[in-house]
Order: structure tokens, then C-alpha cells, then sequence
């Protein structure tokens, strides 16, 4: 299969990194929020649970590509944390 090869510019990198970032945080803020209420049903907990999960792989499993992108630019991750 051929693909099209499309090569970022440092400033395309620079915005998938912040964005990543930034979700990456308020996922966790959010977690701490939702964490510290008294949700009435257990059903609701359940929910509210399945979809934090569901946020926190997609971001797993973009972490590799955005950690990536950090070595490209000549920086670690961990620096922007």
C-alpha cells in the first residue's frame, strides 16, 4: 500500500504537542474533580469510569508518536510536564 508521505513543519509539531498536553492534563484535573464527587448511582460511577478510560488509552497510545515528535524537535517530554 502506497501512503502519501507528509512531513510536518515545526509548528504543526509544536501545536499536536500542546494539544496533547493539554488534554493529557485536564483528563487527569478532571479525574480529581469527578474523583472528589459523590456520584449517585453506581451505574453513573461505572459510566463516568468507562469513559475516562476510554480517553486515558487514546492518549497511551499516542503518547509514543507525540514523544516522538518532542525528540524531533530536540526536547523531552518530560521537560513539558
Amino acid at each position: 500500500m502506497n501512503c502519501p508521505i507528509y512531513e510536518l513543519s515545526d509548528s504543526e509539531i509544536t501545536t499536536i504537542n500542546a494539544n496533547f498536553l493539554l488534554l493529557d492534563n485536564a483528563t487527569v484535573d478532571l479525574g480529581c474533580i469527578v474523583g472528589g464527587i459523590s456520584l449517585e448511582s453506581p451505574e453513573l460511577r461505572a459510566k463516568v469510569n468507562k469513559h475516562f478510560t476510554r480517553i486515558s488509552v487514546a492518549l497511551n497510545n499516542l503518547r509514543p508518536l507525540v514523544t516522538h515528535l518532542f525528540e524531533l524537535q530536540g526536547r523531552d517530554i518530560r521537560e513539558e510536564s
